[in-house]
């Protein structure tokens, strides 16, 4: 939470960061721009935390990125780079 708090600071106003809770993360998809799930859990497979109901939620032209290190992607059906 250190973390999060200090990119808080460095951020603009409108950039907007939430913890790895689905309940926080879906009330912000109906009015977000750019979704980033970033999740890292070292040793263990990271958490399915957006399902594509939750992505249909996202308004017409936002964009979803998913940066999964190299585990199981965050997004359900995510592409690979």
């Amino acid at each position: 939470m250190a973390r999060q708090g200090s990119l808080d600071d460095v951020l603009p106003a409108n950039v907007i960061t939430r913890c790895s809770n689905r309940l926080l993360i879906q009330e912000e998809l109906p009015s977000a721009d750019l979704l980033i799930g970033a999740v890292l859990v070292t040793g263990a497979k990271s958490p399915r935390l957006v399902t594509r109901a939750d992505l249909a939620l996202l308004p017409p032209g936002a964009v979803s990125v998913d940066e999964a290190f190299g585990r199981r992607p965050v997004e359900p059906e995510a592409v690979r780079a």
